[in-house]
């Protein structure tokens, strides 16, 4: 599929859905055919359709797209968009967590080569540090 093709099916896809009122769920099938491709028949496909979509309407119409295991997309209301951006934040924090964690597990005492030690133990100590501030943030981000 071309490019060209594929921006028109983003384009007139997030026209219709950002028609659609407001904490409406927008089953699978349905947004299927917004799309014209089947997630049975193509998954790669539509969802990537999805994905693009998805942007279009956040960037374009101010519109955000909340994933509905199983079931479809759901229109996130007015005023709780803000909800989404914080499970993403979290998300990604939670990935930095689990990252910095298995620094721990490294053998520094293996390293042979001292300059690549160092920077081994500079970069975990980095790492660190900017989970120290991450939770300090994060703490500030959900309570504010």
């Amino acid at each position: 599929m071309d490019t060209r093709k594929v921006n028109y099916i983003i384009a007139e896809a997030s026209e219709k859905i950002a028609s659609i009122e407001h904490d409406t769920v927008i089953v699978h099938l349905v947004m299927g055919e917004i799309l014209g491709v089947q997630r049975q028949d193509e998954p790669q496909r539509y969802y990537m359709l999805a994905r693009k979509v998805k942007s279009e309407l956040e960037r374009e119409y101010g519109i955000f797209l909340e994933t509905v295991s199983k079931v479809g997309y759901r229109i996130v209301p007015k005023g709780n968009e803000i909800n989404q951006c914080i499970g993403e934040a979290e998300s990604g924090i939670k990935k930095i967590y689990r990252a910095t964690a298995k620094t721990q597990y490294i053998r520094v005492d293996a390293i042979e080569d001292a300059e690549k030690r160092t920077k081994t133990i500079q970069i975990a100590q980095n790492m660190a540090n900017m989970i120290g501030m991450l939770n300090a943030g994060q703490k500030r981000l959900i309570t504010a």
